[in-house]
C-alpha cells in the first residue's frame, strides 16, 4: 500500500486540527471548573456564615460582626498574598454577601414595620367618627 506525500500532509493537518480543538476544549473545561469552584467558595462561605449567625445570634468579634470581619480580613489577606489570593477574595465576597444580605433583611423589616404602623394609623383615623 502506497501513501502519497499529499495524503500524509492531509493526515498531519487533520491531526494538528484535532489536537488544537482538544486543547481548546480542555482550556474551556478548565475555565468552567474554575467558575464552579469560585461560585462554591463564594456561596459556601455565605451559607456557612448564615448558619453561624442563625445558630449563635449574629456573633461579634471585637465589636465587629463575624461575617463583616471575615470578609474584610479575607480581602486584606488576599491583597497581601500572591498565591491563592483569588480563593481568599471569593471567600471574602461570600462573607461580605452574608453581612450585607442580613443587613438588607433588617432594613427591609424596619421598612415593613413603618409601612404597617402607618397603615394602621390611617385605618384607625378612617374608622374614627
Amino acid at each position: 500500500m502506497q501513501i502519497s506525500l499529499k495524503a500524509l500532509e492531509g493526515l498531519e493537518q487533520r491531526a494538528k486540527t484535532a489536537l488544537a480543538k482538544a486543547k481548546k476544549v480542555k482550556e474551556e473545561a478548565g475555565q468552567a471548573v474554575e467558575t464552579v469552584v469560585g461560585s462554591v467558595e463564594t456561596f459556601g462561605t455565605a451559607f456557612s456564615l448564615g448558619v453561624i449567625n442563625g445558630r449563635w445570634g449574629n456573633p461579634e468579634l471585637l465589636g465587629v460582626p463575624v461575617d463583616l470581619g471575615m470578609g474584610l480580613a479575607a480581602h486584606a489577606a488576599a491583597f497581601l498574598l500572591d498565591d491563592g489570593s483569588s480563593h481568599l477574595h471569593r471567600m471574602g465576597d461570600g462573607a461580605l454577601s452574608s453581612y450585607f444580605s442580613a443587613l438588607g433583611v433588617g432594613v427591609g423589616r424596619k421598612m415593613l414595620e413603618e409601612v404597617t404602623k402607618n397603615a394602621q394609623k390611617l385605618a384607625a383615623a378612617a374608622a374614627a367618627p
